[in-house]
């Protein structure tokens, strides 16, 4: 604005300036410049020099602005506990520990530490979150404090959502079954010829009743045979390390948190009735006392089942609760036949559900909405893979 009026100023018309200069010498003989044609260049180069100047700044801080176009104000929704809330925050502004700051304001919990993708992936920087933001549909944050394990949010029933593994590069559709208790179906977990590596494998081994409870004892509420493959076995192989480490990527559990694996066959007409696979805290295992046990249960299908053989959940979909009438069948063929949330076998396919409570998982608390059942396959054999993955070791193991 300054440079304009100059360069107005410069070139006002020679009848106005007569009136607002003082008249000064025609003398053509007289040495000295004319001094309105010394006047009206100098003005015009000062009024450019400073309208360009002006430009100049306005455009650098366009320009910066242009640059800064990363910076933005973002309102995500933050996972605790099973509730969703929004939290704004400006990814230039502030940092990701302001983020965690107003994460345990807004959840009135000051043990909040940390915060995770939906897929448990830890978030180390705001770059990290925008990054997640650009590259996946409803995104949102999970908060977690320092001691927590992560748990798969159930947010909504029948929600798909693909996640590819670093692990055999497979991409995983991960489908919500249940929130009560969580329970997921997993497509694509593993590739056909590992399914067939493992059926194979196990032939070869010596297939083994198998057992129930703490106490490992034969019974008629589980009529399959069974056998261990993994690290204290000193018979794993490369294969079912793979899948094993797949299991914990998926799951964001350390390695050392995970169990054998156990490969179990029902023949035609074999079954486990309902059970569940944590153990209880009140039992004289030191382990299971101080909190240890088993967090989430990945179960692997190895085969395609035409007819039964389904993994059940009694308590989802039904009218049996656990804290007020319970569920009164534990012969899995009727239950089978009674309704409840059934996961088909499909080959390459798993099922991953929780058996410890989100709150309060790390002091070994059970849920017992977890109760399940393997249903009688009808016509052929099935073939499942256990993979039980704890939430904390104690005293230095995994169990006793």
């Amino acid at each position: 604005v300054f440079g304009g009026v100059i360069m107005s100023a410069a070139i006002t018309p020679q009848s106005r300036k007569k009136k607002l200069l003082p008249e000064v010498s025609q003398d053509l003989t007289d040495n000295k410049p004319r001094s309105q044609n010394v006047r009206t260049p100098l003005l015009l180069l000062l009024g450019f020099g400073v309208l360009l100047c002006g430009a100049f700044l306005f455009t650098g801080r366009s320009v910066k602005s242009g640059s800064d176009s990363s910076c933005r104000n973002y309102s995500y929704q933050v996972y605790r506990y099973g509730n969703l809330k929004k939290i704004k925050f400006n990814n230039c502004a502030n940092t990701l520990e302001d983020l965690i700051i107003l994460s345990q304001s807004t959840f009135n919990d000051t043990t909040i530490a940390r915060l995770t993708s939906e897929f448990g992936e830890e978030i180390k920087s705001m770059d990290e979150v925008v990054i997640q933001d650009k590259v996946k549909q409803d995104f949102h944050l999970i908060a977690l404090n320092d001691n927590e394990r992560f748990h798969m949010p159930a947010l909504k029933i029948g929600e798909e959502k693909k996640l590819r593994l670093k692990v055999g590069s497979q991409e995983v559709k991960i489908t919500t079954l249940s929130a009560r208790p969580k329970v997921f179906q997993l497509d694509n977990f593993l590739k056909d010829e590992e399914c067939d590596h493992m059926i194979n494998r196990i032939t070869k081994e010596k297939l083994e009743r198998s057992l129930v409870g703490e106490q490992r004892d034969l019974s008629d509420y589980r009529t399959s045979s069974q056998t261990w493959i993994g690290p204290s076995q000193r018979n794993d192989d490369a294969v079912f390390d793979e899948v094993r480490k797949r299991a914990h990527e998926l799951t964001r559990l350390p390695y050392d948190l995970g169990e054998d694996t156990q490969v179990v066959n029902y023949q035609a007409g074999q079954h486990y009735y309902s059970h569940h696979d944590y153990f209880p805290k009140n039992s004289e295992n030191n382990f299971y006392a101080q909190g240890g046990n088993r967090l989430v249960t990945v179960l692997y299908y190895l085969n395609d089942v035409l007819r039964g053989g389904e993994t059940l959940f009694p308590y989802v979909n039904t009218s049996f609760d656990p804290f007020t009438n319970g569920y009164p069948y534990t012969d899995a063929s009727k239950a089978c036949s009674l309704g409840g949330l059934k996961v088909k076998p499909s080959k390459g396919g798993a099922v991953l559900f929780y058996s410890l409570l989100e709150v309060g998982h790390m002091d070994g608390d059970g849920d017992l909405y977890s109760l399940h059942a393997g249903c009688d396959p009808i016509d052929s054999e099935k073939w499942i893979v256990n993979q039980w993955i704890y939430n904390k070791r104690v005293d230095g193991r995994l169990f006793n």
